[in-house]
């Protein structure tokens, strides 16, 4: 059973009320031609890390779909990467001067 936000949103909170109507009564097609996509965007699997994060920041997207060829092979976002590259460094036990040399030795994104 899925659910959606408007779903699991306590109705008893009263400041959640104009959330909930909004999520209940808002069409995508209403919402869309006040702030439509600024672009549809599709990336190679041999994009690299920096490249994808680059094209997110030009076209103000979060996440695109991905190819290899013409096979679809999923969906990445700023978050995926993000999290990719937090899991390379231990910030906890590295000194200020280590953090830097982690990080420069990791090589660019791009």
């Amino acid at each position: 059973m899925s659910s959606s936000f408007a779903d699991v949103v306590p109705s008893d909170h009263v400041w959640f009320a104009p959330v909930r109507s909004l999520l209940h009564t808002t069409l995508l097609s209403s919402w869309l031609q006040h702030r439509p996509p600024a672009a549809v965007v599709c990336l190679q699997a041999s994009t690299t890390a920096g490249q994808a994060l680059r094209s997110f920041a030009r076209t103000g997207i979060s996440s695109c779909p991905v190819f290899d060829g013409k096979a679809y092979q999923g969906f990445v976002d700023c978050f995926d990467i993000l999290r990719a590259l937090l899991c390379l460094v231990d910030i906890r036990s590295l000194t200020e001067e280590n953090k830097e040399y982690k990080l420069r030795a990791a090589g660019p994104l791009a």
